[in-house]
Formats: structure tokens, sequence, C-alpha cells
């Protein structure tokens, strides 16, 4: 008797085991089939929230992409957006805007240099004088027509960064009047008196950097001065 009773007391216990894993099952099932469709639910609430939250994302992005996409073309008439935003992408508009300023400002100065150039090249150009300017290392910096057309010089002799020497080289082959300061001090010694070097200063109180001469032939001999620091004086062709 006591061994069956123990059989039939192992059994209870074996089948309540078992029921509360059935159940634990079942309830396990349900809570997965739960979270599954919640899951789906958010998805698909937020899904399509997500994408139209970061499509609006990428076209503020888009859009401030655009205005500096003209601002590099040069057209500084281009409205920035979301200048008035407090995050990120505003951020990045405000940066665009300071972009557009320093770009009007270098168009403005562009064309102010343009415009003092063709004044200059005009003055220089109608000089009735022929006038050169060489560096302190006898580099060109400009020459006129006049300059150009008494020395016979072709156009790729008058590009800023000539050295003098080629038109020396070229004066000789050519048959130009070329003296040397020898010459020009033995024959003109009553003409020409050597230039001293002086000191210009810019209108801030800088010197000139490095120096610089300048020639202005007349009446078929150059006369040379050197405006420079001083450093510098003047030589004969």
């Amino acid at each position: 008797d006591l061994r069956g009773r123990i059989e039939v007391e192992r059994q209870q216990r074996v089948d309540a085991a078992e029921a509360s894993l059935n159940q634990l099952t079942t309830q396990s099932r349900i809570l997965i089939a739960w979270i599954l469709a919640g899951a789906s639910i958010a998805g698909l609430l937020i899904g399509p929230l997500g994408l139209f939250l970061l499509r609006r994302v990428l076209k503020r992005i888009q859009a401030v992409g655009a205005s500096l996409g003209r601002l590099a073309r040069n057209d500084t008439s281009v409205d920035i957006p979301d200048l008035m935003k407090r995050d990120e992408i505003g951020e990045f508009a405000r940066s665009v805007a300071v972009f557009k300023a320093k770009s009007i400002e270098l168009l403005h100065k562009k064309t102010e240099l343009e415009r003092l150039n063709v004044q200059l090249d005009a003055a220089i150009n109608n000089m009735p004088l022929g006038l050169s300017m060489f560096d302190a290392h006898d580099r060109l910096l400009v020459c006129n027509a006049r300059y150009a057309e008494m020395y016979q010089l072709p156009g790729e002799l008058t590009l800023p960064g000539t050295v003098d020497c080629a038109h020396k080289d070229h004066y000789t082959k050519h048959g130009a009047r070329h003296h040397s300061s020898e010459a020009t001090a033995a024959g003109n010694a009553a003409d020409v008196r050597p230039a001293a070097p002086i000191m210009i200063e810019l209108a801030d109180a800088r010197v000139i950097a490095e120096g610089w001469w300048l020639g202005s032939p007349a009446r078929g001999r150059d006369r040379k001065t050197s405006p420079g620091t001083g450093n510098h004086p003047s030589r004969p062709p």
C-alpha cells in the first residue's frame, strides 16, 4: 500500500507540473502575439512618421545646399531659407548667409578693381611717352603700347614677369637704339643726371615692398627713376 500511495502522489505532482508548464507556454505564446501585434502597429504608425520627418529634414538641407550652389556661381540674389531656425540646419543656413555677405563684398571689390584697371590702362596707353615699370628683380610689371611700339616689342615681351634682359636682347637683335651706362654718361652728361634713390611711402605709411624702378623713354633714350625703398638705384637699359 505504501508503495502504491507514493506512486499515486508522484503521478499527481507530475500532472500538476505538466499543467503549470502548459499554462506558462500558452501565456508565453499570447504575450509574444501581443508583442508582435504591438510592434506591427508601432511600425505602421512610426514608420510613415519617421519617413515624413526624414524627408522634411532632407528637403531643408537640400534647399540650403541649393542656395550655396547658386552662391558658388556668383548668384548673390538667392534667398537663404531657415535663417531663423534654432537647430543644426539653421546654424548651417546662417553660415551660408555669412558666405553670401563675403561673396557680395568680393564681387564689389572685383568690380571696383576692374574699373580701376580699365582707367589705369587707358591712362597708361594714352601717354605720349613710353612707360615701363620693373620690380627689384628686373621683372616687368607693366608697360604701355607706346613703349612696345618704340622698341618694336612682340606681344610675349610685354607680359608681366618678362625680365629686362629679354628686352635688351631684343633691342640689340633688331637694331633698336641701345645705350650702355657709359655711352649715356659720355654723350648725354649735360641732359641726363643720375637718378638718386628716393623713398615712396603708401597712404598708411607702409614702404613699397622690395622696391621697383620706372622707365620712361623719351627722345630716343631711356630716363629711369627708382621710386622704391631707396635700395635699388636707377639702372640704364
